[in-house]
């Protein structure tokens, strides 16, 4: 049976269950950044955080690690669903381009969470190349979008 759009329900299901399960993830990761800055007896203050000078922070390594992990969902998570969603809403007009995403949703949903399980163990070659798979399925979105409008 040729994609058309007759595959278009199973997309809706793709895309929200992976949506879903990256807010789930950076969720996780936030929860994970919180419960590493509690010290021994409570958790600091946000405003303590902002006094703080520099040369005296004294913040947990892990703690950081597991900022740094937030902030890059927050760089990259974002830019990548408009331009899903861009794609998604091109192929939806004209169904050239659905299996692609069908494809490369799940990539990326994949690849961000075990770039996030790198990061947070320090495996530098994992990181790199799940963030290299997730800037890939990236510029695949806007390419399906483009050749999709094409067609």
């Amino acid at each position: 049976m040729p994609v058309g759009f007759s595959q278009l329900p199973i997309l809706n299901l793709i895309t929200s269950i992976c949506v879903l399960v990256l807010w789930f993830k950076y969720f996780a990761v936030v929860v994970m950044g919180h419960n590493n800055s509690q010290t021994n007896d409570s958790s600091v203050k946000d405003d303590e955080k902002l006094i703080t000078d520099n040369k005296n922070n004294t913040s947990n390594p892990d703690e950081k690690r597991w900022w740094y992990i937030a902030l890059n969902d927050i760089e990259n998570i974002p830019m990548a669903l408009i331009l899903y969603y861009g794609a998604y809403i091109s192929v939806a007009r004209n169904s050239q381009g659905i299996l692609a995403l069908m494809i490369l949703l799940p990539i990326f949903t994949l690849s961000r969470i075990i770039h996030s399980f790198a990061f947070a163990k320090s495996m530098l070659y994992l990181r790199g190349g799940c963030h290299f798979i997730s800037l890939a399925c990236i510029i695949s979105f806007g390419l399906t979008a483009i050749i999709s409008n094409l067609i």
